[in-house]
């Protein structure tokens, strides 16, 4: 009898502490569903920085913005979001004031619908690039279009700048009488506002060839392989076709840009207008 209740006494011991280990185990589990599902808690997969800050060009200041804009955007991609963010085109242009950019004299410098130059400032190396117009670009700018130039001469074709260094004050004349005729509307959509005009950098140019009008430079005979090398001398076209909604005007092929082989070959593989490029770097 004493023997039998011993067995008993240790079955019961047995069950308390399997019982014991069951609900230990079942109430850790329950601490860790419930701390992968605490909203206050979240993990880095749930992170809302994750999708985006993987990218190099990512920047955490832009956090609220990337994600507002993928909520109105949710067909675009990550990379086009943070992008788009980076260049300011999530809110409409011209609708706050402009970002002024940090080194005008660089080169490589970005101004649009977005960015603008600092009041008062101007490049301090321009020369006459054009003696029949009296056009000026900056010395490295002017320099490359002559040897530009010159390989054109050989194919048979001249290239002219028609309009190269605009200053602040000139393009607000142009400005002021764009507005007079046509009113703010279709003047924002196609001429530059002071301090945001690429001809200000003394880096652009808008081309003629052979005195063609320049308007109708894309259907000179000479154009393709006038486009075709444009990167060989260190430019690039700046308002390219279809990207309207990315640069802020309508396709401009015969406005270049300058901006040194070594970038000018970096855009052009990357096949991305110069806004969202440089909103990459």
């Amino acid at each position: 009898m004493e023997k039998t209740n011993m067995n008993f006494r240790k079955k019961g011991l047995i069950g308390v502490i399997s019982l014991a280990i069951i609900l230990i185990g079942g109430f850790t589990m329950y601490q860790q569903l419930y701390k992968t599902a605490s909203p206050t808690e979240p993990t880095e997969a749930t992170s809302p920085a994750t999708a985006f800050s993987h990218l190099s060009y990512y920047h955490e200041g832009n956090l609220e913005r990337y994600n507002a804009y993928q909520e109105e955007n949710q067909e675009m991609s990550v990379e086009d979001i943070v992008t788009h963010v980076n260049m300011g085109i999530d809110k409409e242009f011209y609708s706050e004031d402009p970002i002024t950019v940090e080194d005008p004299d660089a080169l490589t410098v970005l101004v649009n619908k977005v960015y603008a130059f600092p009041d008062n400032w101007e490049p301090t190396d321009l020369v006459v690039v054009d003696d029949f117009r009296g056009q000026s670009l900056r010395k490295e700018a002017a320099e490359a279009f002559q040897a530009f130039n010159a390989a054109c001469n050989e194919q048979g074709f001249s290239i002219y700048v028609h309009s190269g260094y605009r200053s602040a004050s000139f393009q607000q004349e142009i400005y002021d009488n764009m507005i007079n005729t046509y009113g703010e509307e279709y003047t924002d959509k196609y001429i530059s506002r002071p301090h945001q005009s690429e001809h200000q950098t003394g880096l652009s140019v808008d081309v003629s060839i052979d005195g063609m009008d320049y308007n109708d430079l894309a259907s000179n005979p000479y154009y393709s392989w006038f486009y075709d090398h444009l990167a060989d001398f260190g430019f690039i076209l700046r308002y390219p076709e279809n990207k309207e909604a990315l640069t802020g005007y309508h396709y401009e092929s015969w406005h270049i840009r300058y901006i040194g082989k070594e970038e000018s070959r970096k855009v052009l593989d990357s096949g991305l207008t110069y806004d969202e490029y440089m909103a990459r770097q």
